[in-house]
């Protein structure tokens, strides 16, 4: 992926979703100027315009609950920024391992004249599934972890099987992750695998590009260096070597069981769809983001019954992607999940365990909105004094 002199490109970093997506753009935003100085940068707009653009082009807008018109000048504005010199552009953003062949041939039509390349980051799916179902808890849906591994893999195919809590109701939407036999034909099966079905993802894309322009990162198995991920991307980048400071901390925290499954019965008990921007800012981010996240808790993990079937998917992903030929940094055998070092014990929470998280979160809660009270209390005063001294002097002035 070289540059060539006065060339206009730009790489496509399409997720997939789960896979330290977050980490590699936190890497980018960190490093921007020193990136930049090797012919790298990102878009001329803001995170939020991205975030719009990237809406716009793959008709989501509306579900998000966002202007239609900011998110087209967001796109407009991209693009723009793209031709407005050489050099290379990476656009990352999860949302366009979603596009449909429909709308990879608008973006490709609106980048007419521009190299693209687009860019996979993929991970095995012991390790996705849990995390998608935590991601799909803290984006306000309720179905239970069992219910969404149905969905998913299809019925438990050996041993016992996590029940369901006694009565927990099934909303309309999600009912199909508890009566469904076949795998991924339900609506919550089908929205996985939507954004996590690897082979499908490439295909759209390479059927615009060609293949030779699709390039599969794969994630470096638990315990590998902390870099390792940055310098398969940035190879693919054509930044190998390049000094860049990484970010600190983990940029995108995980929940724990007990603290995902706290959150996803608040879920059951709120209507996020009246409100997709409210819940975002106070359950996503601060009752989720802040208070669960911050007491820790046991992993989500797979359940062991699940082991063969997730193994043979990987095998079966590796064999495929090897025979079309694409670009690969690192190793297609780390797709396969590797054998279990140790029993992973029970996974449903215990009741009492529930109730202390609850608790937990809720005394934080409220000392929050202590906090809040006392702020406004004082931005009412100050906001009041300028009123006061104003009429004190009018009454003076009758006098």
């Amino acid at each position: 992926m070289g540059d060539t002199v006065g060339e206009q490109r730009v790489i496509l970093h399409i997720g997939l979703p789960k896979t330290g997506t977050s980490f590699v753009q936190s890497v980018l935003r960190d490093n921007a100027d020193t990136l930049a100085g090797h012919g790298v940068r990102l878009p001329d707009v803001t995170r939020h315009q991205v975030f719009l653009g990237v809406l716009h082009v793959t008709d989501r807008v509306r579900s998000w609950g966002r202007s239609e018109q900011a998110a087209e000048q967001a796109w407009e504005q991209i693009v723009a920024g793209v031709r407005r010199r050489p050099g290379t552009v990476v656009l990352s953003s999860e949302t366009l391992c979603l596009a449909s062949p429909d709308q990879i041939r608008r973006i490709l039509a609106d980048l007419e004249g521009v190299r693209v390349d687009v860019v996979v980051s993929a991970r095995d799916l012991a390790r996705q599934l849990p995390a998608e179902w935590q991601e799909s808890v803290k984006h306000g849906r309720r179905t239970s972890y069992p219910a969404f591994l149905r969905s998913v893999l299809g019925p438990v195919p050996d041993g016992p099987e996590e029940p369901d809590e006694p009565g927990e109701p099934v909303e309309p939407d999600e009912d199909d992750a508890v009566a469904g036999d076949r795998a991924g034909t339900g609506r919550t099966g089908r929205r996985f695998w939507r954004a996590q079905d690897l082979p499908a993802v490439l295909d759209r894309w390479a059927t615009a590009v060609g293949v030779e322009r699709v390039h599969v990162i794969t994630c470096p198995p638990p315990g590998a260096p902390r870099d390792l991920l940055w310098r398969r991307f940035a190879e693919v980048a054509g930044l190998a070597g390049v000094p860049v400071t990484l970010p600190e901390a983990s940029v995108n925290h995980s929940l724990g069981r007990a603290q995902t499954e706290v959150l996803r019965r608040v879920n059951q008990r709120l209507v996020r769809r009246e409100d997709v921007l409210g819940y975002g800012d106070v359950v996503k981010r601060l009752y989720a983001g802040t208070f669960l996240r911050g007491q820790g808790g046991a992993k989500v993990v797979l359940p062991p019954a699940y082991d063969e079937r997730v193994r043979e998917l990987g095998a079966a992903w590796r064999d495929e992607l090897a025979g079309r030929g694409y670009p690969v940094v690192g190793d297609l055998d780390e797709l396969v999940p590797p054998p279990r070092t140790e029993d992973p014990g029970a996974q449903r929470p215990r009741t009492g365990e529930l109730l202390e998280v609850s608790l937990d979160a809720t005394a934080e809660l409220l000392t929050e909105v202590q906090r809040l009270r006392r702020e406004n209390s004082r931005l009412r005063e100050e906001s009041e004094r300028p009123r006061n001294r104003w009429s004190r002097r009018l009454g003076a002035g009758r006098r």
